[in-house]
């Protein structure tokens, strides 16, 4: 017997549908926090250890960059989504 949250998942997997070959994929936030940690680990590791920034100072500005990186990240990621979705459309539209 399934468990129930298996069973959700699957059925929420199939109403969306798979996308066509080639065809650009649409920004989430699970991609855009990813790239956000990665790159506010980079950043707090750059002011504690290059700049020598007390831990406490670091820290707060890393925070502050992830408050400003998160929705501009989301932003470019949406733009370059509709660009990338209207060339392949046209794209398709020119073979057909």
């Amino acid at each position: 017997m399934k468990r129930p949250e298996v069973i959700a998942r699957q059925e929420k997997s199939k109403g969306q549908p798979k996308p066509k070959v080639g065809q650009p994929v649409m920004p989430s936030f699970r991609s855009v926090a990813a790239r956000t940690l990665i790159a506010a680990g980079f950043f707090y590791f750059m002011l504690a250890l290059v700049f020598k920034d007390t831990p406490a100072q670091a820290l707060f500005q890393t925070g502050l960059l992830t408050v400003i990186m998160v929705p501009l990240t989301m932003l470019l990621d949406r733009l370059t989504y509709k660009r990338k979705m209207k060339r392949w459309e046209a794209q398709r539209s020119d073979k057909a």
